[in-house]
């Protein structure tokens, strides 16, 4: 009968030091995982700025070339056509919200107010204008993407942002006397980036974490949520404040939450 010889040396499972040494390459897998993210996200924000700049300088651009500005232009389509297909050139398209031909650059005037309205077509022609002009690149519809006037779609009648989810939206706001989501304050032309998640408005949801809107801040302005030219919006859930005109407040920067987004005002006149 075959003997069978077990060693005193055979093992079974892993000793201490090999389950240390398996530990500390599990911990540094997600710890370079967690740093990847941060540097991704660190990256975005980065993008806010300079994504900021470049559609600023394509409307400066575009002032200097036709003397208004994108979306209120009121001679567009002796430019880049109608279209509502109409081949008379001094008359705008009969339904400019919604007046739109794919793969063309028809487009509809805007009313030469020297305002970028809100809650009509021009927020959107806005974009399209641009790109007719070959100063901003993406291609546009021109148009309300649903039946609100505001609703909007990323690649289709909005860019994006570089943050995840985001998108640009540029209007007239004027003097703004304050919201339980807005400072109190003077607005002017507005840039407002923010998560573009619902359609059926424009892309002002929270994006954005206290802190990091407060980082874009302090980068490129005062470093203040209720001043300068760069505003957080939702106020009451990024900042000291309690009612909206304590111009005075600051970022809450202990809040991890994304409750925030962005608000460039006084772009361009």
């Amino acid at each position: 009968m075959q003997n069978i010889i077990c060693s005193k040396h055979t093992r079974y499972g892993f000793t201490l030091l090999e389950l240390s040494i398996v530990l500390v390459i599990i911990g540094l897998i997600v710890g370079g995982l967690t740093v990847g993210q941060e540097l991704i996200r660190q990256s975005e924000l980065n993008t806010v700025v300079r994504q900021h700049e470049e559609i600023t300088t394509a409307v400066n651009t575009y002032q200097l070339k036709y003397g208004t500005l994108p979306g209120d232009h009121n001679k567009a389509v002796q430019y880049w056509g109608r279209a509502d297909g109409g081949t008379d050139l001094t008359q705008n398209c009969a339904a400019p919200e919604t007046n739109t031909v794919a793969g063309s650059k028809a487009t509809c005037n805007g009313d030469g107010d020297k305002r970028i309205d809100d809650d009509t077509h021009e927020a959107f022609r806005f974009w399209q204008h641009m790109s007719n002009a070959d100063i901003f690149q993406g291609s546009f519809s021109g148009v309300k993407f649903g039946a609100n006037p505001e609703s909007s779609r990323v690649g289709v009648n909005i860019p994006g942002g570089k943050i995840e989810g985001s998108g640009w939206y540029a209007n007239w706001e004027g003097n703004n006397s304050g919201s339980g989501s807005e400072f109190v304050g003077q607005y002017g032309h507005q840039m407002v980036l923010g998560n573009a998640g619902d359609v059926t408005d424009d892309p002002d949801d929270p994006v954005a974490t206290p802190a990091e809107v407060g980082q874009v801040d302090e980068k490129i302005d005062d470093g203040r949520p209720a001043t300068g030219k760069l505003l957080v919006r939702y106020w009451a859930n990024c900042t000291s404040a309690t009612a909206n005109n304590q111009l005075t407040a600051t970022y809450d920067y202990a809040e991890p939450g994304k409750l925030c987004s962005f608000i460039f005002i006084n772009q361009f006149n």
